[in-house]
């Protein structure tokens, strides 16, 4: 595990327990993890925080809708990783929770994966594959992800990158 994947695990342990469908509330209940932050952060302390920007802009959004397409309809809603994506929205949920916006913008991420095992095993981990493999199963959501991970392997090594931009967003109190 690398250090920034057991960082990313201690923070969600540490703010919403150990549920990998928590990670997702700030996507979907944002109010509540974002006020929480802004409790525990000191005057003076910085809130920094960062998800997908367009959808468009992402290689993993192919991986998001293949899976959330394993999802009831009336339950599809309920997982919106994109919800806060658009210019301004983060900026204000920041704003609601009481934070002082101080600084945003952007950074490309690329998924890396040495297999594509690899990188299956991965998303199933992610909100979306939890919530999927919970609806379909895991052997449905492994089905989906084939097609749309080849897309993004290069032959020759079997690594499996995916380009993601992201969209950050710095507050203080």
């Amino acid at each position: 595990m690398t250090p920034a994947i057991s960082d990313a695990a201690l923070v969600q342990r540490r703010l919403w327990g150990t549920d990998p469908l928590a990670w997702a509330e700030l996507a979907e209940s944002h109010n509540r993890p974002l006020r929480e932050a802004a409790r525990v952060t000191r005057n003076g302390g910085r809130v920094v925080a960062s998800l997908f920007a367009a959808p468009e802009r992402s290689q993993g959004t192919a991986a998001h809708e293949a899976m959330n397409s394993l999802i009831p309809p009336d339950q599809a809603g309920d997982h919106a990783p994109y919800a806060l994506s658009a210019p301004g929205n983060l900026e204000s949920a920041l704003a609601d929770a009481g934070l002082r916006v101080t600084g945003d913008g952007e950074v490309v991420c690329c998924w890396r994966y040495a297999s594509m095992e690899e990188a299956v095993r991965a998303l199933l981990c992610s909100a979306g594959g939890a919530r999927a493999a919970e609806a379909a199963g895991e052997d449905a959501v492994r089905a989906v992800l084939a097609p749309v991970l080849a897309r993004s392997l290069a032959p020759l090594t079997g690594v499996v990158t995916m380009e993601n931009t992201f969209r950050w967003v710095a507050a203080g109190r």
